[in-house]
């Protein structure tokens, strides 16, 4: 009902292009301005991306008969970028991230080199371009704006009369405090949560949480093959903690705003793998009824911990059409104010956005939430995520996603259920290889798992 719901809208939107409405981008010179639309699924940064946006509309963008139409989605955005995608109704400019690869090889998509008078944004970005994450073949597809790294965000008051006097810093330590919370209001409190029913739960729950006592992602660049096996003991403890009632129940229907809306509450004692943009969150959506603090993820052995990992928090493409439509120019115009300068000031100093160019933060106002300066020592001590091979091929069977949601609901066994997602997505990758969809080589790095390792 969901997904139909979507297409629905996305049909709808169909219709009005159709009318006419959108016909050359919202252009409509003898009836208003263009109207660029920008799409994203970030509402933890919603209210200065609103703030920014209104005020450009009501004076340069007015100027120059160019209106910015945003809206942000919730946690259906990849379910909604997929169906705008088939009904090819995808925006002009639009959030991409991780669908980038498919949308290049689709067509739906075009090199920012391509906007007109752009090039000042390109050059000043440039040393943060990553291939294979925002450049293709050296050719840039979207501007990295900005990075998120990952912690671990707990309820003080609910961790102090469990009986601990400071945030887990090993899954033992963890492990004994979900299960000592959850015993505080039998029903009610729990230790600890997982969204299984979010896209991205896998990533910004899973990974990130592992990442630290591994060093690597799933994705060994040194060996060239997929290492999901090292997750075996994490998932052992998530499995000994739902049998011990200490995982909030539900998790398979659990969204990342439902999670965050209990936390609020003071229902939920820990979120390991927490995004630096939940400060914002707990903040402004969902503020926090108790005191809560930002550290570390825990890790297995603290002797042989590894940086954490950070990925990169907005990467907005331009679409086909947008070029089709004959308004570049307007896309152009719109995509400075995503990358202007105050805009990135502000959410840092707001507590919602990691800049990814140092020199923004440095010239920042200091940020006014004290969880955030946390996040700013996690982040200095991260490795940040490109593109993983199977962002660019499909897998026989359940994908990993299906499988770390089974695990986390005690429907497979961690070692069996890992070691086969690694000789299958070994076998995809390689035929992937055979058949010249990627090249084995942009994948073999060995600098990625040196990355990882803290000097001692």
């Amino acid at each position: 009902m969901k997904r139909m719901k979507i297409l629905f809208s996305v049909l709808g939107l169909a219709l009005l292009a159709g009318s006419g409405l959108f016909a050359n981008g919202g252009s409509q010179a003898s009836k208003g301005p263009t109207v660029v639309r920008v799409w994203s699924n970030d509402a933890h940064n919603k209210d200065e991306y609103v703030k920014a946006i209104d005020a450009w509309n009501a004076g340069e963008g007015a100027q120059k008969n160019i209106r910015i139409e945003y809206t942000v989605y919730g946690g259906d955005y990849a379910q909604v970028l997929d169906i705008a995608s088939q009904a090819d109704e995808i925006p002009e400019l639009f959030k991409a991230n991780d669908r980038i690869p498919s949308l290049i090889a689709n067509k739906k998509i075009i090199p920012v080199t391509e906007l007109p008078n752009f090039k000042s944004v390109i050059d000043e970005y440039t040393p943060y371009f990553k291939e294979n994450l925002s450049t293709f073949g050296g050719v840039p597809y979207a501007i990295p704006l900005n990075q998120q790294c990952f912690g671990q965000i707990t309820n003080t008051d609910l961790l102090r009369r469990a009986g601990f006097n400071a945030p887990p810093k090993t899954w033992d330590e963890f492990e004994r405090a979900a299960i000592a919370i959850s015993k505080l209001d039998p029903g009610k409190v729990y230790g600890f949560a997982l969204p299984v029913q979010w896209d991205y739960f896998r990533e910004f729950y899973i990974m990130v949480s592992a990442t630290p006592s591994i060093g690597s992602f799933q994705w060994d660049f040194t060996n060239g093959k997929y290492v999901f096996s090292r997750l075996t003991p994490f998932f052992q403890m998530i499995q000994r903690l739902v049998k011990a009632g200490a995982m909030f129940p539900g998790a398979e229907t659990l969204s990342d705003d439902a999670l965050r809306a209990q936390f609020a509450e003071g229902n939920i004692g820990m979120i390991m793998g927490s995004g630096s943009f939940n400060v914002g969150v707990f903040y402004d959506q969902f503020p926090v009824k108790a005191q809560w603090e930002e550290s570390p993820v825990p890790v297995q052995d603290l002797n042989n911990a590894y940086k954490g990992q950070a990925v990169i928090g907005a990467l907005y493409a331009v679409s086909q059409q947008a070029k089709d439509r004959g308004i570049l120019n307007e896309v152009a115009e719109v995509y400075k104010v995503i990358c202007s300068q105050s805009l990135r000031e502000e959410l840092y100093t707001s507590g919602k956005d990691i800049p990814i160019n140092p020199k923004i933060s440095q010239s920042a106002k200091p940020p006014v939430r004290r969880q955030w300066n946390a996040f700013a020592e996690i982040g200095a001590n991260t490795v940040l995520k490109g593109t993983i091979p199977d962002e660019m091929f499909s897998v026989e069977g359940d994908d990993y996603y299906t499988v770390f949601s089974k695990l986390c609901l005690l429907q497979a066994e961690p070692a069996a259920a890992l070691a086969d997602l690694d000789r299958r997505y070994d076998a995809a990758f390689a035929q992937a290889v055979s058949r010249g969809i990627i090249k084995r080589a942009d994948f073999i790095d060995p600098s990625v798992e040196a990355a990882f390792k803290i000097n001692k």
